[in-house]
């Protein structure tokens, strides 16, 4: 089951979410080019990519894209992006 419920809540994946980024952080620390790194940066992945399903779910579709279209612009306006 890997530590995930078979019903997740919203507040059941914020916290996973926050787990496994905790979990990376301690990896990385240790070297970034690990296994054990490379697979919790793999479990962020999959924890956030979670909540994400739920939030649509729970916010609806228009409200989560209008919440992701904002992200992405404040994050190009960072530089996070290439243009």
């Amino acid at each position: 089951m890997n530590g995930f419920p078979e019903v997740l809540t919203t507040n059941d994946a914020r916290k996973q979410v926050t787990k496994v980024a905790e979990e990376c952080g301690e990896a990385l620390m240790e070297d970034d080019g690990t296994e054990a790194f490379i697979d919790e940066a793999m479990d962020v992945i999959h924890a956030a990519s979670t909540l994400e399903r739920i939030l649509m779910d729970e916010i609806g579709w228009k409200r989560f894209m209008t919440a992701k279209s904002r992200i992405i612009s404040k994050n190009i306006d960072r530089g996070y992006y290439v243009r």
